[in-house]
């Protein structure tokens, strides 16, 4: 087998969150697999009512910490504070991604499983949809130009490539 890799997964959510769906278990049946390979498998999410803070499950370690929107800056820190301690970073752009390669030196994946552009302003209002749509399609393609995209569909790939909100760094599909 190839050398062991230290992989994290940043996503929002895990299924056990009450608003977990089919991303999160996509997410964790990807830990699982890679941890079944003999990878260290970490998943920074969000903290909710009766989750416990820290458990490992099919050999991935969750760490769950912050809320909806505190996960962020909680797994920005402790992405900063262990800047060397992972070699794969699984940043999932839920809408909102992580800015793993502004705190990792790390190889950065963005994995998106499809852009959020009506949704923005569905769930914000018009001005703070507007920005979280900005965040989404312009600065985030920024942060992550020399990162890999992993998408889970054809049609995400496609508006990812068309500047949507991201692809400049090849993959996915």
């Amino acid at each position: 087998m190839q050398d062991r890799l230290r992989i994290l997964l940043l996503n929002w959510r895990d299924s056990g969150h009450p608003e977990g769906g089919g991303a999160e278990s996509f997410c964790e049946r990807v830990a699982s697999g890679l941890a079944a390979l003999g990878h260290q498998v970490t998943v920074r999410c969000a903290r909710y009512p009766g989750a416990v803070p820290e458990e490992t499950v099919d050999g991935v370690a969750y760490v769950r910490r912050g809320g909806r929107f505190t996960v962020y800056p909680r797994a920005a820190l402790a992405l900063a504070r262990r800047r060397r301690g992972y070699d794969v970073v699984l940043d999932v752009q839920n809408g909102m991604p992580f800015w793993a390669p502004l705190f990792t030196r790390a190889l950065v994946v963005n994995v998106t499983h499809h852009l959020h552009r009506e949704q923005w302003t569905a769930v914000f209002g018009t001005a703070l949809g507007r920005v979280g749509w900005w965040l989404e399609s312009r600065l985030a393609p920024r942060v992550y130009r020399r990162c890999r995209y992993l998408t889970v569909s054809a049609a995400t790939r496609a508006d990812l490539v068309a500047g949507g909100g991201g692809g400049g760094g090849g993959g996915g599909g």
